[in-house]
């Protein structure tokens, strides 16, 4: 159609608008803003949010809630039909082992910064224990072998006594057994070797292999039980971490120092820390001193 007069304008602005035209606007702008507004009303509704109806929306409420408690349900079972775990831990600072006394009647002597996890169903299914740290074990005999795991293999018996170490995360990290009565099996991912009394085995934690048992002399290598020490060629590093833990001290050397090799072996129990410092620092020829915080082992200039 085409429009030549104001009136023709006003005809088109009725079939668009119930509102009357401005008589500021004339009648091509009028027209232009009523087509504007239905564009933007029409675009405000396309992009408007949905609404559920109601009952489609009470259902979708229902299953929301329906699932928040199957989840919870799941939770819930998983946590009561878990085995619970009791953990026993020998302080820091403890100069001699701590006795923990299991339910078969065994005993476990734990070193210092050293602990057990033993499962709900030990002397019932199992007698099976995980041990982070050092330990003497004195196992009543039972039908159910006793299970000894560490990070990087497991020691079973059935009943006898025996020692073992196990510190994951130190340098040259292994498990090392002593047989001081009956026979061990120890296990690994490569084999399992037999450990007869007055023996020693060492399984590394890199190669995941045992070397063959040998003979150690089983009251020294135990020395640590009554308080004493007993280190065989061990990383002066890894002596630093025993003294550490023994007497709740920290101690500072430098690389170099580190990484000396110490034999050492007492069997009494050393007051403080300084004694064991002294025989440590004349044995591999540094110095040791008193810090604010503990201790330090240097090397004269």
């Amino acid at each position: 159609m085409l429009v030549t007069d104001r009136n023709d304008l006003e005809q088109m602005w009725s079939t668009i608008s119930d509102d009357a035209p401005s008589p500021r606007e004339n009648g091509k702008s009028r027209v232009r803003s009523a087509i504007m507004a239905a564009v933007s009303e029409s675009e405000s509704r396309k992009f408007a949010p949905l609404r559920l109806a109601e009952p489609v929306a009470r259902i979708y409420s229902m299953r929301l809630k329906l699932v928040s408690i199957a989840a919870a349900l799941v939770v819930g079972l998983s946590i009561s039909m878990s085995p619970s775990t009791q953990h026993y831990r020998a302080d820091y600072g403890s100069a001699t082992p701590t006795l923990v006394s299991l339910q078969d009647g065994s005993t476990v002597s734990l070193a210092a910064g050293s602990r057990i996890s033993v499962p709900e169903s030990f002397g019932t299914t199992n007698r099976r224990v995980i041990l982070h740290g050092q330990a003497f074990f004195d196992v009543t005999p039972g039908s159910l072998p006793f299970e000894v795991k560490t990070f990087d293999s497991q020691t079973e018996v059935l009943g006898t006594s025996f020692s073992v170490k196990a510190w994951p995360g130190t340098p040259e990290a292994s498990t090392e057994v002593v047989v001081k009565t009956g026979r061990v099996s120890v296990q690994t991912q490569a084999e399992s070797v037999l450990v007869s009394p007055g023996e020693f085995i060492s399984v590394s934690a890199i190669s995941k292999e045992s070397n063959q048992p040998s003979a150690i002399n089983v009251s020294t290598a135990l020395n640590w039980v009554d308080g004493g020490f007993y280190f065989d060629n061990e990383l002066v590093e890894n002596v630093i971490a025993e003294i550490e833990r023994r007497y709740d001290v920290s101690i500072n050397a430098p690389k170099s120092i580190q990484l000396r090799r110490f034999n050492y072996s007492t069997p009494h129990q050393a007051e403080t820390a300084n004694e064991v410092l002294g025989d440590l620092s004349v044995t591999i020829g540094v110095r040791y001193r008193s810090t604010a915080n503990g201790f330090e082992l240097y090397l004269d200039k």
